[in-house]
């Protein structure tokens, strides 16, 4: 099976809460990232939580097709999206970029593709079952950008 090339950005704040989010341990959650809720493109038919993006076309660098699947899917023009890395999974391999938005972001987006949008922290979408549905590694992919350095997001 060829593996499909995609790009997915992943929209992150620092938690509404100044003091974070307090996780199961006791610790702040000081980050939460952005993800859609639905999948109409998926084979298995199980609607899922999954990062905004899709495929490259013919011709189009990571970054090119960034910008134009996150314009689609959410009317957002990025600014500032940096290249986390690219993951893997069983059906794609996924060009992954992040950026830090304000806390009003769900309010200036709308969504195209997918039933709503929702912030979650590392644990919480580490939590989820079937995330991303095998696009792109988005589990590795949030928990790699929760352990960036501060200084380096």
């Amino acid at each position: 099976m060829t593996k499909r090339h995609v790009v997915i950005l992943i929209p992150y704040r620092k938690t509404k809460n100044l003091h974070g989010t307090i996780r199961a341990n006791g610790t702040m959650a000081e980050y939460e990232y952005f993800m859609q809720f639905g999948d109409p493109g998926n084979k298995v038919g199980k609607k899922h939580f999954r990062c905004f993006g899709g495929g490259l076309e013919e011709g189009e660098t990571a970054e090119q097709a960034m910008v134009r699947e996150i314009e689609e899917e959410l009317e957002f023009q990025s600014k500032n999206a940096k290249f986390l890395g690219t993951f893997e999974s069983y059906r794609a391999i996924a060009e992954t970029f992040y950026e830090e938005v304000g806390p009003s972001f769900e309010k200036e987006v709308v969504i195209h593709e997918g039933d709503f949008g929702k912030f979650f922290t590392n644990e919480e979408a580490q939590a989820l079952e079937n995330l991303g549905g095998g696009k792109g590694g988005e589990k590795e992919a949030i928990q790699a950008l929760e352990n960036k350095p501060r200084e380096n997001l």
